[in-house]
């Protein structure tokens, strides 16, 4: 099976890759190269992944209006969180956290983006990330 038969769709596929890639190398720097429970990598990867892939696309958008007009757009992101309903820059959300973040300006930044989210996510107690980002597992 082709999952990825039009361009439109290898774009998408090409760029989730680039988000789970960094949140993997990142979480992985952390955690290091293996963590007990699969489960919870799984999750965590997941709950990671989606910061950076926000990150991600906002870094693309901000890069093509800068090419079309340096005094473009400002740029921002944020993830929505289902269980707070709100939109967040960080998954360790306190009342010094902006919603949302400015785009990241560099490959440089968008690694060092992963890191914190990575750092935010893991400063949490354990039984409140494992509420926030543990996934169902069906067989």
């Amino acid at each position: 099976m082709n999952i990825a038969s039009t361009f439109a769709l290898r774009s998408l596929v090409d760029q989730i890759q680039i988000a789970v890639r960094g949140a993997s190398h990142a979480l992985e720097k952390h955690v290091g190269t293996a963590l007990p429970n699969q489960t919870m990598y799984r999750s965590l990867l997941v709950g990671i992944t989606a910061y950076v892939n926000a990150a991600v696309s906002a870094f693309e958008l901000r890069r093509e209006l800068k090419l079309r007009s340096p005094d473009g757009p400002k740029v921002v992101f944020g993830v929505y969180d289902f269980e707070s309903l709100r939109v967040q820059s960080s998954p360790a959300l306190t009342p010094e956290t902006p919603r949302l973040r400015p785009a990241p300006r560099s490959a440089e930044e968008l690694a060092q983006y992963a890191t914190e989210v990575v750092e935010a996510l893991m400063s949490l107690e354990e039984d409140e990330r494992e509420a926030g980002y543990m996934l169902t597992m069906r067989a």
